[in-house]
């Protein structure tokens, strides 16, 4: 095998005399380097969503989904109950009351069970993103629109267990765009879910941005202190997930910022049925495709 060491190429290596050529040949490293290094960091932060995604409270934990009506359910692994849940949970583990709209939770006596880290002994009301925990496992209360419903989480999970990692288009830089913000007055966006219930959020204005020299418009919404944007393309269905993905971005600065498609994630939804994903709006489906990001396939 041929070997040149890193000193034997510098002797032999003729730099351009030309100072224009010199500050060519300078921007074409320092340009090489800025590219590995973007590399390199959209690696990491790739690395990052692996990780949050394989946590004790990660999507791959979602085990089960219980909708409440009025009246009582009662939850356990033992034949009978209203919520079936997996063999390593208590038979009887507790009883679920619901009326008009307020939830109460009934331990099995001798199950053992906390919320905040303080046993529940007796009835407790219970709240939206209380946690019960029991063991390996988690309920935790949701309301989604006019429904209200129970998560399970399971560190012990199949789809947990089994989960071979996530997928991605080799990082672009080009897929790194910059968007113009165009302010509109506050309004609410009602977009549909995968669960049927529609979710609402904020939105504050638009995003322009140029896709292979051609200009497009999106709307995202407010989640926490960053734009949310929900979106699908012509990629969704073949290489990526059928439904559509999901892009975060930096709240806009002296109205621009980044969208950074290599960053574009599939939903909870994508890896386990019992997420309650929301669906990209019309004006979000865009009619050309980003080869960027996270890929999907369901075999």
């Amino acid at each position: 095998m041929l070997r040149v060491s890193t000193i034997s190429l510098r002797s032999t290596l003729t730099l351009p005399k030309s100072p224009v050529r010199g500050l060519v040949f300078a921007l074409a490293i320092a340009s090489a380097a800025a590219a590995e290094d973007y590399a390199a960091g959209i690696g990491k932060w790739r690395a990052g969503q692996e990780t949050r995604l394989r946590s004790d409270r990660g999507a791959l934990t979602y085990a089960g989904l219980f909708w409440l009506g009025e009246g009582k359910r009662r939850a356990g692994s033992a034949a009978g109950n209203e919520f079936m849940l997996p063999s390593a949970a208590p038979p009887r583990f507790g009883e679920f009351t619901m009326r008009g709209g307020n939830v109460s939770f009934t331990p099995q006596p001798g199950v053992a069970v906390s919320r905040d880290g303080k046993p529940v002994t007796a009835s407790i009301a219970l709240a939206e993103n209380d946690r019960l925990v029991f063991g390996e496992m988690e309920l935790i209360l949701l309301r989604r629109a006019a429904k209200t419903g129970l998560r399970l989480l399971d560190k012990q999970s199949k789809l947990r267990r089994e989960f071979t990692g996530r997928r991605w288009y080799p990082v672009k830089p080009e897929a790194r765009v910059q968007a113009t913000f165009l302010p509109r007055p506050e309004r609410t966006v009602v977009v549909d879910s995968i669960i049927g219930q529609p979710q609402e959020y904020v939105s504050k204005g638009l995003l322009s941005f140029r896709w292979k020299g051609q200009e497009h418009t999106v709307e995202p919404v407010i989640e926490g202190d960053e734009l949310f944007l929900i979106f699908r393309d012509r990629t969704a269905g073949k290489t990526t997930y059928g439904a559509g993905r999901f892009l975060y971005a930096e709240l806009p600065r002296d109205g621009v910022t980044v969208l950074d498609f290599n960053k574009a994630v599939n939903p909870p939804c994508a890896f386990t049925p019992y997420a309650t994903c929301p669906l990209p709006p019309p004006q979000n489906r865009l009619t050309f495709a980003i080869e960027a990001g996270e890929t999907y396939s369901s075999h």
